[in-house]
């Protein structure tokens, strides 16, 4: 619909990884805040609403509102979904079975 070149498709993913980024940079500061469950929980509902509005919204509207934003979002919620992910996934786990 852009009629994006394959360099500028690319660098139309940057909002995602930019902010992607800084969640991650951010994470351990807030999760000793507010507890991973909440975190993770949060994060969740934050990449939800991203592609919720990236399925909703009219490619027509402009790259910003119809990509970049939920872009953004998505950045977001995966940056605070990851690493309280994985720890919710290895918690309690046998140090027999670590590793």
């Amino acid at each position: 619909i852009y009629h994006y070149t394959p360099l500028q498709a690319g660098i139309g993913f940057l909002p995602l990884t930019i902010v992607n980024f800084i969640a991650a940079m951010y994470l351990p500061t807030i999760t000793e805040k507010f507890g991973n469950t909440k975190v993770l929980l949060t994060g969740q509902v934050i990449l939800i609403i991203g592609l919720v509005i990236s399925a909703i919204v009219n490619p027509t509207n402009g790259y910003w509102l119809a990509i970049g934003l939920p872009m953004i979002l998505v950045g977001l919620g995966q940056g605070w979904i990851l690493a309280p992910l994985t720890n919710a996934g290895i918690y309690k786990v046998d140090n027999n079975i670590a590793g």
